[in-house]
């Protein structure tokens, strides 16, 4: 999925994608080839929802970029692109403090999930919107 500057054609390319990365891979079945393409199709959902959020911020719906950031965080609380898209959207609706609460989460789930900080990228864009950087 490429957004190419186009926000209507990448979101209607991107919601199909999601629609049909959702619906799954040989429900009841088992094995490592049918678990490879789960996880395929689990990316190419997580991926296409990325570009959901661009798509609305790019088109000035911050509202709707936050609701669909904060579905792709609940989808993988461990992908640093959902705190950024998300800490990205509530500053484009008017709350960049909220975006501190976002990255004080993002923070606290890395270390504790992980045992990690997060990403120059993620400090970059935490900073980009606190008026730090």
């Amino acid at each position: 999925l490429v957004f190419d500057g186009d926000p209507r054609g990448a979101l209607a390319e991107a919601r199909v994608a999601m629609e049909i990365a959702a619906r799954g891979f040989l429900p009841g079945e088992d094995g490592p080839w049918i678990e490879g393409q789960r996880q395929a199709l689990r990316e190419i959902r997580l991926r296409a929802c990325e570009r959901t959020v661009e798509a609305e911020l790019a088109r000035g719906r911050p509202d709707i970029a936050e609701t669909e950031a904060r579905l792709l965080l609940a989808l993988d609380p461990l992908r640093e692109a959902s705190y950024r898209l998300l800490m990205r959207a509530v500053a484009a609706g008017g709350n960049p403090a909220q975006a501190a609460a976002i990255y004080a989460v993002c923070c606290r789930e890395l270390q504790e999930r992980a045992g990690m900080t997060p990403s120059i990228e993620t400090e970059r864009v935490f900073r980009e919107i606190a008026g730090r950087g």
